[in-house]
């Protein structure tokens, strides 16, 4: 699998590097919610960290919405992630994005940073970092040169620093110098009629008020998932769950209070604690609590089973997603 997986990368960048080497690369800005492309790429290669490996996401707090090529950028952010998920054995893979400035045009510079504490570059290697075939570590050494051949196009450039260290953090034994790769986003801000579009566009047939549950025991599933529904409709209502358990409990509190979830999702395995002692309930099981709850109190929720098995089937839920999740951009959420 590693092989067609190195494969089918060497040919995309191969691909992408002739199309922006014979002028038909075709920039589409278009409505985005920044931090929903960035937080769902960040998701997508997650599930390449190494165990030792703890992610970080700092992001605005705000939908930052932006006028931008979704499909440029994600490639950029994919191969980024990549990198550091792959090269990282120990310490952190952090993805950082923040607004620094609003220009006098009415644009806004966006700084975006993928961190590690990975192995490093040493001087002589980061000056060959955007080179074609100028730097690999596991791979061509297409990569960099495509992704800063993409960023051109972009209007931006990629920087890196290493060693990468931040103030008041301590490096652990096991960690490397790291690197950190970064780039600035000059991009317009969306109009409030662009964004109540794509609002709308993905809202269409849903209600505009809902609570939704959400039980997962990585918490950046649960952010991603609740950026995803506040992505299709902003006023639904999500509350988060760590554990069947609690998702049990709070379906059973929000009914007796009059307030029922109208939508839970639910992870069907969750890791169990530090000490590895104590076993937790599957979310089959809580769906199954859930629903023997439904029959005494007439409620009834819309409920999403989510596993990493393509066969898995959940006896009382409504659907079944798979991992990586559904795309809220794209009508499969």
């Amino acid at each position: 699998d590693s092989c067609v997986q190195e494969a089918l990368q060497f040919l995309t960048a191969l691909g992408a590097l002739y199309r922006i080497d014979a002028g038909n690369a075709v920039v589409t800005p278009a409505c985005e919610n920044l931090n929903s492309l960035l937080i769902l790429a960040y998701c997508t290669k997650m599930a390449g960290k190494q165990p030792a490996v703890e992610l970080e996401v700092d992001l605005p707090t705000a939908p930052l919405w932006v006028m931008v090529d979704a499909s440029l950028l994600r490639q950029v952010m994919l191969n980024l992630l990549s990198n550091a998920m792959r090269l990282t054995q120990a310490g952190f893979v952090r993805l950082r994005c923040k607004e620094q400035r609003t220009l006098a045009d009415g644009k806004v510079e966006v700084f975006i940073e993928v961190a590690d504490s990975g192995p490093g570059l040493p001087p002589e290697r980061l000056a060959q970092l955007t080179k074609r075939y100028g730097l690999s570590v596991g791979g061509v050494g297409l990569g960099l040169h495509v992704i800063s051949r993409m960023l051109l196009c972009l209007g931006s450039e990629l920087q890196a620093a290493s060693p990468y260290s931040e103030p008041g953090r301590s490096r652990g034994a096991d960690e490397g110098p790291g690197v950190a790769l970064s780039f600035v986003l000059c991009v317009e801000r969306a109009a409030p009629k662009e964004v109540q579009e794509v609002v709308q566009a993905n809202a269409t047939a849903l209600p505009e008020q809902l609570r939704v549950l959400v039980a997962d025991d990585v918490s950046l599933n649960r952010r991603m998932l609740r950026m995803s529904f506040k992505h299709i409709c902003p006023e639904w209502q999500v509350v988060e769950a760590a554990t069947a358990e609690e998702a049990v409990e709070l379906t059973r509190a929000a009914s007796t209070a009059g307030e029922p979830f109208g939508l839970i999702c639910i992870d069907e395995e969750f890791a169990p604690g530090v000490s590895g002692s104590v076993e937790l309930m599957r979310g089959s099981e809580a769906v199954r609590l859930i629903r023997e709850h439904e029959r005494k109190t007439q409620a009834s929720a819309a409920i999403v089973s989510i596993t990493g098995h393509a066969l898995f089937r959940c006896e009382g839920a409504n659907a079944v997603w798979g991992k990586p999740l559904p795309s809220p951009r794209d009508g499969t959420m």
